[in-house]
């Protein structure tokens, strides 16, 4: 990743100063966690969701993996022992004896990780859903339970995520997503990527985490996190070779025997693979057939995107360079979805979310944008009864509303685009996609019979952005390049709104972890100003140039968020009429 800044307006009298921060100073994107921090690690709070920078060998990685999200650790691997309970009669003790067959076919620098990630969270206190202190078979089993379920479960079973019923009660969804790019759909022609993760309540908040996963081997990897994983278990990466991986879940199809577990191949296939063909290599190398699934993907390099759909022995890749993949469970390859025997077309219970991204789109047809995303992911209509219908079947989950009512949907939305993901940085919301909260006892008054003790409220946090961690060193000077012996810093982001004040001594600050992104900076020293439009996506030094007397009152946060919004446009619109040019150009 390149390690510089892109400076895009420069130097603004005092008039255009922010008010006072939102947050502390030298925070970045969040609040200081209260416990001790390891060197070489970051973490803090920012809209609902845990930010953590990890790096170092895999063992350093796991301990302090374990040590600092040790109480989401003991909440997630409890959730994943109350799925495997209800979904398919799996005690905890059977998911460890079943899990150490895996452990050959883990490479050693995984088995170092999740080693460290036990070490950790048993530092911490943390007791397995049998109460004994967890060790490395629990944080085994934890890791493996896709690819547990898949081997206990059945081709062709209706209900692969629940004990089969005999009600007639609709086949339970999981994630919404798609993937767009080129000149003819999208505003800039930059792709663009969005998914939600769909599982039941009493997961949250176990998997509102970013992480920031630095290696010692391979792609540096930016990735909502299930804590005391090795891999995402939510299926959102970007890693720094620019690939961008999301992943929304299919049927059960054929298990191989012996073959390298699935949550390998994927952690695998983030770390080391740089474009979309080598991706589908690392996938399908050595593979046991568990955890069919599209993997929706973009290439910050090429911009080309594609979905890789995985059965257990069938496989196909679809690829554009102008064009949308959609992407909601639905097997849209014949052979994936003879194999799983799952239906195509209307008698799959996916399919009013297949049509209605497929309807939106095209809508959309050459304006579609992160916004866009964000709109698709919490959208409520149901093309099956032509209506708005807050279900299964709308792109925005609601299972709670179904005539089961069982507790599971949508509990997040990310979105990038491909110059969000060359800086490594997401648009984000915790909670339903759309927004809306998820009340516990609202619930269980319409069905009593879902009564669970693990059940929380889920109040859906602001859509935010989140990115990689950098140093960035910031320095204040005046028009003869003299540092200022007293300033005020603050830096806000451009595309939430974001600000944090950055502590300054004699006209130098510096911020060990900060996120990457688009910020508008601006200093203040006595009645002088400066502010600066400035890309970070790397370790990152700033100068800001004092300018001119001032003396008057800061801009509002509504003013200075108008300020921000006002610069980014023209800096969009300007990509706009560049790329609109070179077509022209082109004849």
């Amino acid at each position: 990743m390149a390690c510089f800044t892109r400076v895009y307006t420069v130097v603004f009298c005092a008039l255009l100063l922010l008010a006072p921060p939102l947050m502390p100073a030298g925070a970045g994107a969040g609040d200081a966690p209260a416990a001790e921090v390891p060197p070489g690690c970051y973490l803090s709070e920012k809209a609902g969701f845990t930010l953590i920078h990890l790096e170092g060998d895999p063992a350093t990685i796991g301990r302090n993996h374990g040590t600092l999200l040790a109480e989401k650790v003991e909440r997630g691997i409890a959730a994943y022992a109350h799925c495997s309970a209800d979904w398919f009669g799996l005690t905890w003790a059977q998911c460890r004896k079943n899990a150490v067959f895996y452990w050959p076919n883990v490479p050693a620098e995984y088995q170092q990780e999740i080693q460290g990630i036990a070490e950790g969270a048993a530092s911490q206190g943390v007791r397995n859903p049998d109460g004994a202190t967890v060790d490395w078979i629990d944080i085994l089993a934890y890791n493996a339970a896709w690819d547990i379920w898949w081997r206990v479960s059945l081709p062709g079973n209706k209900f692969w995520w629940f004990p089969i019923r005999g009600d007639g009660e609709e086949r339970p969804h999981h994630c919404s997503g798609f993937v767009a790019t080129g000149e003819g759909w999208t505003r800039d022609g930059g792709f663009v990527l969005a998914q939600s993760l769909w599982m039941p309540y009493f997961l949250p908040p176990a998997h509102a985490v970013w992480c920031d996963l630095v290696p010692d081997r391979g792609n540096r990897i930016f990735m909502q996190l299930t804590a005391g994983m090795v891999w995402s278990g939510t299926e959102y990466y970007v890693n720094s070779a620019g690939l961008t991986v999301a992943e929304t879940t299919l049927g059960v199809g054929a298990h191989v025997w012996g073959g390298t577990p699935a949550f390998v191949r994927i952690r695998r296939a983030v770390q080391y693979a740089t474009t979309i063909d080598e991706f589908k290599d690392q996938m399908l190398r050595d593979t046991n057939g568990a955890y069919c699934s599209d993997y929706l993907l973009g290439d910050v390099k090429s911009n080309e995107v594609a979905v890789l759909e995985l059965g257990g022995r069938t496989w196909a890749l679809a690829r554009t360079s102008d064009g949308y993949l959609p992407s909601c469970n639905y097997p849209w390859d014949p052979a994936v979805a003879d194999e799983m025997g799952e239906p195509q077309g209307a008698a799959h219970g996916c399919w009013p979310r297949w049509t209605r991204i497929q309807e939106l789109c095209e809508r959309e047809k050459g304006n579609i944008t992160v916004e866009f995303g964000k709109r698709l992911l919490g959208d409520h209509y149901d093309s099956a009864s032509a209506g708005e219908n807050r279900s299964g079947r709308s792109l925005c989950g609601h299972g709670e509303n179904t005539t089961r009512g069982y507790p599971h949907g949508s509990q997040d939305a990310k979105v990038t685009n491909r110059s969000m993901a060359a800086r490594m940085q997401v648009w984000a919301r915790f909670g339903h996609s759309c927004g809306e909260p998820y009340i516990v006892a609202d619930h269980l008054a319409a069905h009593p019979d879902m009564a669970m003790p693990d059940l929380e409220d889920m109040i859906a946090g602001p859509w935010a952005t989140f990115g990689a961690f950098n140093p960035l060193q910031l320095t204040v000077v005046d028009r003869n390049g003299a540092r200022a012996a007293t300033a005020r810093v603050w830096a806000q982001d451009a595309c939430d709104g974001t600000r944090a004040e950055i502590n300054i001594t004699d006209g130098r600050g510096f911020v060990p972890y900060f996120p990457n992104g688009r910020y508008l900076f601006t200093a203040r020293s006595g009645g002088s100003g400066a502010a600066a439009l400035v890309e970070i996506d790397g370790p990152s030094s700033v100068d800001l140039v004092l300018s001119g007397p001032g003396g008057a009152p800061p801009l509002s946060g509504a003013q200075a968020a108008a300020l921000v919004a006002a610069l980014s446009a023209v800096t969009v619109a300007w990509a706009v009429w560049r790329r609109r040019a070179g077509r022209t150009s082109r004849g």
